[in-house]
């Protein structure tokens, strides 16, 4: 029973240096990217930011929307600059538009400790933070790209390393630019 204890405590441990970001520890991939159907994304090969986006549905802005907004852009031109896209000033291929948000997420799950406590769980309150990358045809604004990444976060703390992290994992699902059509 002490062995089965102390795993226990061992466990929820490393789980805790895990959900802390502890270096040598994965994070749950929290990033969705979507295609519409039918379209060819080879035949686009410049970009243009386009105007924000409001935050993704569920979600609503902070007092730290307009900051994050403001340093995702120059995150998604570089990455898509070295996907081989060519930003231009205005009416590229693609126009890329950025949104940004959070929402507060309570969380309930079975503590794993031992079988026969009571209670054996608990609840956890995170707040969460979401990018949204959409990429829309220039031409006719039809979007044919979505990327999503959700987060956890600290109140009014705006982490530079992880938002680099999330537009790094979004771009690099968005298909590498083929050249000059």
């Amino acid at each position: 029973m002490k062995s089965e204890i102390l795993t226990s405590i061992v466990v929820v441990a490393l789980s805790a240096s895990c959900a802390l970001g502890a270096v040598g520890c994965a994070t749950p991939d929290t990033v969705h990217t979507a295609t519409s159907p039918g379209v060819d994304l080879s035949r686009y090969h410049t970009f243009s930011i386009g105007a924000a986006e409001a935050p993704p549905a569920g979600y609503q802005d902070s007092p730290s929307t307009q900051e994050i907004r403001r340093r995702i852009v120059p995150l998604v031109e570089a990455a898509l600059v070295r996907r081989g896209y060519v930003e231009v000033p205005a009416s590229g291929d693609l126009t890329i538009r950025l949104g940004a948000g959070r929402r507060r997420v309570v969380i309930h799950e079975a503590s794993g400790v031992a079988t026969n406590w009571q209670p054996d769980d608990e609840d956890s309150d995170v707040l969460q933070g979401a990018i949204i990358v959409d990429a829309l045809d220039g031409p006719s604004g039809h979007q044919v790209w979505h990327g999503a990444d959700r987060v956890e976060r600290d109140h009014g703390v705006v982490d530079e390393k992880q938002l680099e992290r999330s537009v790094t994992n979004l771009i690099g699902r968005f298909p590498p630019a083929t050249g000059p059509g």
